[in-house]
């Protein structure tokens, strides 16, 4: 599992790190084929995939995919986000980065404020407080 782990990171890297700009649409397929090992992993396992099962270099792999995919994907998997969370298998600021990527692209605002570059407002306190409640996550 590590070596198939460790091919979804290299693709979900390929074009992020240097001149994504030119190459978005190289990115996209690959997006779309690492969703789909994803969603094939997660199917076999029922689990994040994680520091337990492919060690600290790859323990965020699973996640920058979904952050990466779409709103539908991100649902999918925001309560096993939060399982991952409470395991240790995952850290909470990642899990907020979806959170805010998701209620962004979703309901055109963030909960925590760390997707600056999407131009969308924090939610009311109110609001903010719901949904970190909604995840367990103390504000």
């Amino acid at each position: 599992m590590v070596a198939l782990i460790e091919e979804v990171d290299i693709k979900d890297r390929k074009y992020r790190e240097d001149d994504y700009d030119n190459h978005i649409a190289d990115q996209k397929v690959l997006d779309i084929e690492n969703q789909f090992t994803i969603d094939s992993l997660f199917e076999v396992h029922g689990a994040y995939i994680g520091e337990s099962q492919v060690g600290p270099k790859f323990e965020s792999t699973m996640w920058a995919v979904v952050q990466h995919s779409n709103p539908e994907m991100m649902k999918k998997y925001l309560l096993v986000l939060k399982k991952a969370v409470a395991l240790d298998e995952l850290g909470e600021a990642a899990f907020k980065m979806t959170i805010d990527r998701y209620y962004a692209l979703t309901y055109g605002y963030q909960v925590f404020g760390s997707q600056s570059g999407m131009g969308v407002d924090i939610a009311d306190t109110e609001k903010r407080n719901e949904i970190a409640k909604l995840y367990g996550i103390k504000n």
